[in-house]
């Protein structure tokens, strides 16, 4: 992409970027997958990990912004108005010249930064699949019971089956590293204490209170709910952000944009201390990020003259709800992972499809008004006279 962005083509008579709509394509087809592949690759490591991969995806959001504020991409188009006289017509005429900033670094250089993080995320991968390190992180050390793990591993294997990721190898591992390690604590209780009774109750120690199965009526509730949060947070949100944050101002704008992308990982960090499993708190979860959403949506819609525009608090509370809409909704997101993750490996699939479909549906339902329709006003870039 850092070579070819700026390739342009004509269609429909008109000139288009389609190199870079092309590539942004592509790259955008595998990210939409990520979820749906990355959930249940997780489901090989231990529970507490899931929270760290959503602090990764989190970052994988911030770390491109920070480098667009770095390169200078916030700063503000200044205009002048400059006079012209013209001595035959004896007159004074006005016109507006727009003065782009140049950035600090170029087009190329942004581009090839993020192919440097995308590098180092493969690396990472492959450190995750052939480390030892990591390897002693598998979660095969914390399965429910010896009973349970023939269900967890049947799960696993299906949805590995399902969208064919590399860690279905992983799988047969597993099986294998769980047996070793329950035949390995049976054979030390009862070399301990010498009676079966032993090796029962060392049995029930490989239990975890991260387990927690939900009916089906449930697990279809908290499904809804996590089409809901990523339909707002991936969908709606990110399409109405110019509206609702620009007529405060650019600064105001990227201000928002920054902070909510620090926001989602620090967000993900909570659920290491305190973890929302029952369906009624994340209900009202969703339900706080709704709201906080709904005014946004206010915003965008009253764009270019949204509520307390041109004053200090106005501006404010456009950057807090922002800061909460993506916090809430981030935390959320994460609590529902756990929760899919504690009751099945194969439900951590569904998951990611939810996350998708969420998402798509979002999307549309913003493209639509906003592109198709043009219900949302732009705000105008204000001059001043010099």
């Amino acid at each position: 992409m850092s070579q070819f962005w700026n390739y342009t083509s004509v269609v429909f008579g008109e000139e288009h970027s389609t190199a870079l709509l092309g590539l942004t394509f592509f790259m955008a087809l595998t990210s939409t997958t990520s979820n749906v592949v990355w959930l249940p690759y997780m489901a090989v490591f231990k529970y507490e990990y899931m929270t760290a991969f959503f602090i990764g995806a989190g970052m994988s959001g911030l770390l491109p912004s920070l480098l667009a504020l770095v390169q200078g991409s916030s700063q503000e188009t200044k205009c002048y108005n400059i006079s012209n006289f013209s001595e035959i017509l004896n007159e004074t005429t006005w016109e507006v010249k727009y003065e782009t900033i140049d950035p600090r670094f170029s087009v190329e250089v942004y581009f090839l930064c993020l192919f440097g993080l995308m590098v180092c995320s493969a690396i990472a991968f492959l450190f995750l699949n052939f480390l030892p390190l990591a390897k002693r992180e598998h979660a095969s050390k914390e399965r429910p019971l010896a009973r349970d793990s023939n269900t967890a591993l049947d799960d696993i294997k299906k949805t590995a089956g399902s969208v064919q990721i590399l860690s279905y190898n992983y799988i047969s591992k597993f099986d294998v590293a769980y047996e070793d390690d329950v035949d390995a604590k049976n054979k030390e209780a009862s070399d301990r204490h010498g009676s079966a009774s032993s090796v029962a109750s060392n049995a029930s120690l490989v239990h975890t209170e991260s387990s927690k199965r939900y009916s089906t009526f449930e697990l279809t509730c908290l499904y809804c709910v996590q089409i809901w949060v990523c339909m707002a947070m991936m969908g709606v949100l990110p399409s109405i952000s110019s509206y609702s944050a620009i007529p405060y101002g650019y600064n105001i704008y990227h201000l928002t944009l920054t902070l909510s992308y620090i926001a989602n990982p620090l967000a993900c960090f909570i659920p290491f201390a305190v973890t929302a499993k029952k369906i009624r708190s994340l209900f009202l979860l969703a339900t706080v990020g709704t709201a906080t959403g709904c005014y946004l949506l206010t915003l965008a819609i009253m764009s270019p003259e949204p509520v307390l525009l041109g004053t200090t608090i106005g501006s404010a509370l456009c950057i807090l709800v922002w800061i909460a809409s993506f916090g809430v909704f981030s935390y959320t997101n994460v609590c529902l992972a756990s929760a899919f993750r504690s009751h099945s490996p194969r439900a951590l699939f569904w998951c990611g499809v939810a996350t998708q479909f969420g998402a798509s549906v979002g999307a549309v339902a913003a493209f639509i008004p906003i592109n198709v329709y043009h219900l949302l006003e732009s705000a105008t870039t204000s001059c001043e006279i010099i």
